[in-house]
């Protein structure tokens, strides 16, 4: 059986909502795991501002965005998981310096303008859960956040407007798995971000481990992340309409590149622009 508080030997600690007690966490405790935090757990957290956190991961929260949640004031990161009630970033300017935050499966997130609030957020991680996308209401709050890495993984739905993602000009890293995104748009962010386009281009192996090898010759298939295009392809059986595929999307890029004027070509990443 849990008890209401378990800490570790690396110094983080993990406790349940309803067994919250700031009081009883260690002193000079630096991470902590809060999770099962219902309604009824809310004014527990009342002195969570007080713990001098530097990682808080928040799981199964029930709380619509974080002004009910009191946040450390000198926190550094902080993940949300698996909490579909949370659709909103209000109340976050209340950990001004926090610098790397992870929305991951939580309700649709419909106003993201709380971090604009944020002046040291360099990292924002958008990933849906094992089975449902994580739908997003728009990028626009995005626009004059200084995030050097975003992960945009499981996104929903296609027609989210990419625009404000490639007008960042701090960006040096883009992560793009499993979204929704419409392949002009993916083919748009591989005109911008190198790495995304390496992300498509070179294959990466199915697990062996999984199956799901090619019925025809038996070999490792490999993974094509594209919106309304195939996933598995066999290299060998299957070289000749995987080549037309990805020979689409490479024209695709190249219209998107010289519609920005030039840019990035995906073969050439400028210093300091690896993605």
């Amino acid at each position: 059986m849990r008890t209401a508080l378990e800490t570790c030997a690396t110094g983080r600690a993990m406790v349940r909502g309803k067994g919250f007690d700031a009081d009883a966490l260690p002193a000079g405790l630096e991470e902590l795991a809060l999770y099962e935090v219902r309604k009824a757990d809310l004014p527990r957290l009342a002195g969570l501002a007080r713990v001098p956190l530097k990682v808080l991961e928040l799981r199964w929260v029930t709380a619509p965005d974080f002004t009910a949640i009191p946040l450390p004031e000198g926190l550094e990161e902080l993940e949300i998981w698996h909490s579909p009630k949370l659709k909103s970033c209000d109340g976050i300017g209340q950990a001004p310096g926090l610098q790397r935050l992870k929305w991951w499966d939580t309700g649709a997130l419909e106003d993201g303008s709380a971090l604009a609030g944020l002046p040291e957020l360099r990292v924002l991680e958008i990933e849906g859960g094992m089975n449902a996308k994580q739908k997003v209401a728009s990028f626009d709050f995005l626009r004059g956040l200084r995030l050097e890495r975003l992960a945009m993984n499981g996104i929903a739905p296609a027609g989210l407007d990419v625009a404000p993602v490639l007008e960042m000009k701090s960006l040096r890293k883009v992560e793009v798995h499993g979204s929704d995104l419409d392949i002009d748009s993916v083919a748009a962010l591989a005109a911008r971000f190198p790495g995304v386009h390496r992300q498509i281009v070179e294959l990466e192996d199915y697990p062996a481990s999984l199956g799901m090898r090619c019925k025809a010759c038996g070999g490792v298939q490999k993974m094509l992340r594209l919106r309304r295009r195939k996933f598995l392809w066999c290299p060998a059986c299957e070289a000749e309409a995987l080549g037309r595929v990805l020979a689409d999307f490479e024209r695709r890029v190249e219209a998107a590149r010289q519609g920005r004027g030039g840019g990035l070509s995906p073969g050439k990443p400028s210093k300091g622009a690896s993605a």
